[in-house]
């Protein structure tokens, strides 16, 4: 990790000019290892290693700004830095108050980056390392992730990676990033061929929330995400993820391909039974028995209002 992160810091030092972000005031840019071999830059740096929860694929800077990911130099090898940026401009056409917007894309010495706006707030990871999350909230994240997943299948584009990492909770709605990066990432595999990026190991797509026919290496279509939108659902709704007795990326891959999670029902028999129903849908093993895209998902139901008496009593 090590050696591949030294060999990116290059990228960042000309990302905090080409891309138009730059360091916090009081470090004037300078970026390097941490004692844990981690990047930093600025004050505010928060750069995550290439092997840790924020992805195996990319290195990520955040700025006060904006935040800038670059693929890592095995990635990077395989990928045509020319068609990587045209498919993030293609990608960047998705617009959605529901999605962050990818800004640019370009090389980074010999490596590809992309920039997105930074996002005030906490990924949902963040917020479920601080606790049970209220249904209300759950269900307001949930509603959020899959009208930006409709918004993005109607367009025919895939998110591939849907997990708490990349939902970004503001002060009013839940936002999905990195929508668009997968489909570039393979476009613009040298040679077209996504098997090589399983034979490097960065397979696109993180381990504990992949779609059976995604952990099995098979073409994978917009239903994918909804399985992803399943699992998100479960872990949000049960308080932990489905298969979390899982200590390794093979065992959850394989629990994803053979197992069934105990029911949702049974985890929180207080829920609507639709609710639970819809759930248990997205998480099918058979692609087929889930829905087609996002757009034939039914929105889990709004918060329920407060009654009148309880705001009488607020008064």
């Amino acid at each position: 990790v090590r050696l591949a992160t030294s060999l990116v810091l290059a990228g960042f030092a000309a990302l905090l000019g080409v891309a138009g972000c730059s360091a916090e005031s009081g470090n004037s840019g300078a970026v390097g290892i941490t004692q844990q071999g981690i990047i930093s830059c600025g004050t505010k740096g928060n750069v995550c290693p290439p092997d840790d929860s924020c992805g195996n694929w990319t290195v990520t800077l955040v700025t006060s700004t904006c935040t800038v990911k670059v693929l890592t130099p095995d990635l990077g090898a395989e990928l045509s830095g020319e068609r990587f940026a045209r498919e993030i401009r293609l990608a960047a056409q998705l617009q959605d108050p529901r999605i962050v917007p990818l800004l640019q894309a370009g090389p980074a010495g010999a490596l590809p980056f992309y920039t997105m706006p930074y996002i005030e707030g906490e990924s949902l990871r963040e917020r479920l390392a601080h606790g049970p999350v209220p249904l209300d909230e759950a269900l307001g994240i949930l509603r959020d992730v899959a009208l930006a997943l409709e918004y993005a299948h109607k367009r025919q584009v895939v998110h591939r990676d849907i997990k708490p990492e990349n939902v970004l909770l503001t002060a009013r709605t839940a936002v999905v990033a990195d929508f668009g990066i997968a489909k570039a990432i393979t476009a613009s595999t040298r040679g077209g061929s996504a098997g090589t990026l399983t034979a490097l190991g960065s397979g696109v797509g993180t381990p504990a929330y992949m779609a059976p026919e995604q952990a099995a290496g098979d073409p994978v279509d917009a239903r994918a995400d909804l399985y992803a939108w399943g699992v998100l659902a479960y872990e949000l709704l049960a308080g932990e993820h489905p298969f979390a007795s899982c200590t390794t990326a093979q065992a959850v891959m394989a629990a994803h391909i053979a197992e069934l999670p105990v029911p949702l029902a049974e985890r929180r028999p207080d829920l609507p039974a639709t609710l639970t129903a819809l759930v248990d849908r997205g998480l099918a093993k058979d692609p087929r028995h889930r829905p087609p895209d996002a757009v034939a998902v039914p929105r889990p139901p709004a918060p329920p209002p407060p009654s009148r008496d309880c705001a009488r009593c607020t008064r």
